[in-house]
Order: structure tokens, then sequence, then C-alpha cells
């Protein structure tokens, strides 16, 4: 083993020592080859599978509200699961790096649908108030969107944001359907500097969870007024049971 490869293992095995790796979410030790949870965490979040969602809640979620091409998403989302506490991490505590780790896994996803695609699809994720933004660094939706980005060659992430938030909003995780609607009215808008057409193209709506699918639903239909002939999916972490 060269010198330089043997040093960083031992520098890594005694930082492990000082600083063992703990589980976000239980907060025991978990095995560095595990990524922010312990095994038996990731364990508890439950996977969406499409073949099993017999009530077709994914897909529901969108009727009657923008017709989509596809829906991507990889767990459900419920509050005692230490999917929760990922996303907290993600939102609240500078953790952007679960953004990237989770948008790979759902890139992986995408890969099977999109792999036949003629061009790829337009990477749109969902955006949050420049104030926000300051005050956390970052957009997580973006940071999905970028790890997606990284897992296949059928999307494309534009430089500019394609859609803005003009309007900062409270938090809608306890709010109804309609009030969560009539909150997100008017909160986007299109980017003017933003020089694409998108007629005819895939574009792929980006978020971190699906709950009444209002704001996805608000950003496709502004799409939709600019360029009508361009064709929506949607891809989110997770989707509320």
């Amino acid at each position: 083993m060269p010198f330089g490869v043997m040093f960083q293992s031992i520098v890594k095995a005694g930082f492990n020592f000082i600083y063992p790796p703990i589980c976000l979410h239980c907060g025991k030790r978990r095995d560095e080859n595990q990524e922010f949870l312990c095994f038996t965490c990731w364990n508890q979040i439950k996977t969406y599978d499409a073949s099993l969602d017999i009530r077709q809640v994914l897909k529901s979620r969108m009727i009657g509200r923008v017709k989509t091409e596809h829906n991507f998403t990889l767990f459900w989302y419920q509050h005692s699961s230490p999917l929760k506490t990922l996303f907290q991490n993600l939102k609240y505590q500078n953790r952007k790096g679960i953004g990237l780790y989770l948008g790979r896994f759902l890139g992986k996803k995408i890969n099977e649908k999109l792999e036949s695609a003629s061009e790829p699809a337009i990477l749109v994720p969902v955006p949050v108030h420049k104030l926000k933004q300051i005050d956390r660094g970052y957009n997580q939706a973006l940071m999905i969107a970028m790890g997606i980005a990284r897992e296949t060659r059928h999307v494309v992430l534009p430089a500019k944001e394609i859609i803005l938030k003009t309007r900062q909003t409270d938090s809608q995780t306890k709010k109804d359907r309609i009030s969560r609607w009539t909150s997100q009215k008017e909160v986007f808008g299109l980017n003017p500097k933003v020089n694409i057409d998108l007629n005819y193209r895939s574009v792929l709506l980006v978020d971190d969870i699906i709950t009444t699918g209002a704001t996805l639903e608000q950003i496709g239909k502004l799409i939709l007024s600019k360029w009508p002939e361009a064709r929506i999916s949607i891809a989110t972490i997770a989707l509320t049971e």
C-alpha cells in the first residue's frame, strides 16, 4: 500500500475513533459506509413502489392540476419516519449533502424512464425566496436537482433559474389543501432573464416532498403559459400518505 494511502487510512481511522459517525435520527453509532443514518433507521423508511400504489396516490395528486408525462418519487413520507429527520437536517441544519445524496438515488430511478429520450429533460427545481436562500445558504430542491444531474446524462440543469419565488410564505406543512393553494397564488413568477425555449421539451419539476401538489401545479402552469407545448414531469424525494 502506498504511504500516502496508508497515512490517509490511519488519519481517517483516528478521526472516526475520536468523532464516531452518528446516526442523525437515533443518535447511535452508524457504520462509516452508511450515509447520515444507521442501517436500522434507513430500513424504517417506507419505499414507494408504484406497482403497490393501488390508489395511485402519486398520480392522483396531479390529476386535474397539470398533465404530467412521468411522476417519480422514492419514499412515502411519515411523520415518525427517519426521513423527517433527514429533511429537517437538509433544510435547517446546513446538511445540503443530504439533498445531493438523495438526488442521486432519484436520478437512478429517472434513468430507467428517460434512457430512450431523444434529448435531455430540463430540470426545474422549486425555488425558495431569495431572503430564505440567504439565511439558509442554499435551496434544498436545487441540491436534489444537482444530485439528479450528477447521476444521469438524460437531464440538464440550466445555469439560471427558470422560476423565481417572488413572495415569502409561511410553512405549508400544516395547511389543508385549500389554504395551501390560496397561500401559493402569485408566489412564483417566470425569470425574465432566462432565454430558453421549452416548447416540445421534457421539463422535470424537482421538489423535496409532494403533499397536495399545489406548488408543482402553479409552477407547471407558469411554464405552460409561456411554453404551451412543454411536457411536464415531476420528481420528488417523498410523497405524503
